[in-house]
């Protein structure tokens, strides 16, 4: 191997003979002098292994001088001034072995040192706080800071939009979704910008401050952290060793928030179906009669029947068939739903544990009613049975909800949102103080005697024989209310007499 050594460019290069694998020996090279460079060849194809001659002509000696940086605070930087003699030239090497050649053209490799005197910066590292990028990253901070506080305070809060976010509204729910993510992405975005720029402006005078400890190579993965979350995971060494300081924790915190920013919008933000709390509000709905009035409800049954065509029983058949259809729909109903308590083996004998009373409003809507006035049959019919003859007494009592609230709640007047506003999905609970309508079953047992005082022609003095009623009542000695002469074993449980 030769090797031109630049101590002494006069002397002449030395011949170094190797000992191994197909080292082949060099003649000496011919003395140069000391401005040229030696250019070195491939050997011959034919010729024997050679270690490839990874040598150039070193450059001629250099002049540096001393210049200063006001941003590193007087510390001495040296400068190259630009090699004295330009003397790079390329080298060419060949391979070690031709049967792993693939090109037999020798091949050409170009220093990498400069070729022209160093590059001297246009612009300085500091940055007055006009500059754009500064006033940029104020805009951001400023518009991360205040949307993102507006965005906990909605949060926190919680308030209810009410008609603006309907339907029919100026903000449908799904465009209210898109622009509530829009939002929180933006907050994620200049968030992300502002404290990756603040956390290079950190690491920067770390490197540059006069007497600083510098930065080491994890911290400079900080940024990876809040860009790519995954090098977390991928590159837990670095977060082994600086996440422990200060400016490690604030950029761990600062990825977690980032990465899960938006999903927490979505969650607490973004608009969502809330049952509210209960508000006293006064409904108004159209009155045309009064409740259950039965001439009006005649009058406005559907049938193919009118009046010119059956004056007397037109009106009254048609709400007969309306309420026994009706009464069908909703018995069978109740049955079904006792058969499936009672499969389930959680039926009772007691009517607090029954099935609920069902109807039907306008054929599109259920209605829940309930048992009220309970109480223990068992006792009661104790309580009215004589020594010799135990009675059974079933009292039972049936509410169901005023069918005005419904017809009120769907009034555009008392402005309630309905669940087609929302998509199909919203409801609503209205607790109404209004009279409910009130169904009372009272039955007792009672033998032929108890009923004799019921009974006109029981009566004592009895002809046996019962007048024309159509001289009542007139012609009959019958007490009239309230002063009944006779009574009953069941005029307390009844209401009878005075």
């Amino acid at each position: 191997t030769a090797y031109h050594g630049p101590e002494d460019p006069g002397k002449r290069a030395a011949t170094i003979q190797g000992q191994g694998l197909g080292i082949k020996n060099l003649k000496p090279l011919p003395a140069s002098s000391p401005g040229e460079s030696i250019l070195f060849g491939s050997p011959p194809s034919n010729s024997a292994l050679l270690s490839p001659p990874f040598a150039r002509s070193p450059p001629s000696q250099t002049s540096y001088r001393q210049i200063e940086d006001p941003i590193r605070e007087g510390h001495g930087d040296w400068q190259d001034d630009g090699p004295a003699t330009e003397n790079y030239q390329p080298f060419t090497a060949d391979l070690e072995t031709e049967s792993l050649r693939k090109n037999t053209r020798a091949q050409t490799v170009q220093s990498f040192e400069p070729q022209e005197p160093w590059c001297k910066t246009k612009r300085k590292l500091h940055h007055g706080k006009g500059n754009w990028l500064a006033i940029s990253v104020l805009v951001l901070s400023v518009y991360s800071t205040l949307l993102s506080g507006l965005w906990l305070g909605v949060g926190i809060a919680k308030p209810r939009f009410g008609h603006g976010i309907t339907n029919t509204g100026s903000f449908p729910p799904a465009t209210a979704s898109l622009v509530s993510a829009a939002i929180a992405k933006t907050i994620e975005l200049s968030f992300v910008t502002v404290f990756v720029t603040f956390l290079g402006q950190v690491l920067s005078r770390r490197a540059l401050v006069k007497k600083s400890k510098g930065i080491t190579i994890a911290e400079m993965s900080f940024r990876s952290w809040i860009m790519q979350p995954g090098t977390l995971i991928t590159h837990w060494e670095t977060v082994r060793y600086a996440a422990l300081t200060f400016l490690g924790l604030i950029s761990l915190l600062c990825a977690v928030t980032a990465m899960l920013y938006t999903t927490a919008s979505d969650a607490l933000v973004a608009p969502k179906l809330k049952m509210g709390a209960l508000e006293q509000k006064m409904l108004y709905g159209h009155v045309a009669s009064d409740f259950a009035s039965y001439p009006y409800i005649k009058r406005k049954c559907k049938t193919p029947i009118s009046e010119n065509v059956d004056p007397e029983y037109s009106g009254s058949t048609c709400v007969a068939l309306e309420h026994n259809g009706q009464a069908y729909h909703n018995y069978m109903q109740y049955l079904s739903n006792w058969t499936i308590t009672r499969d389930r083996g959680v039926g009772s004998d007691q009517l607090s544990q029954r099935p609920i009373p069902l109807g039907m409003l306008y054929d599109n809507t259920t209605i829940e009613g309930s048992w009220i006035h309970m109480e223990n049959m068992t006792e009661t019919s104790q309580r009215y049975s004589p020594d010799d003859y135990p009675r059974i007494v079933m009292n039972v009592t049936m509410a169901m909800p005023h069918a005005g609230v419904f017809a009120a709640t769907r009034n555009p007047i008392n402005n309630i949102m309905q669940p087609q506003d929302l998509n199909g999905l919203g409801e609503y609970i209205v607790e109404a103080s209004v009279p409910s309508p009130v169904t009372n079953v009272l039955c007792a047992t009672m033998r032929k005697e108890d009923l004799a005082p019921m009974v006109y022609t029981d009566w004592p003095g009895s002809n046996g024989t019962a007048s024309n009623l159509t001289g009542w009542p007139s012609g009959f000695d019958i007490p009239l209310w309230p002063s009944y002469l006779n009574s009953t074993p069941v005029d307390d449980l009844f209401g009878f007499g005075e």
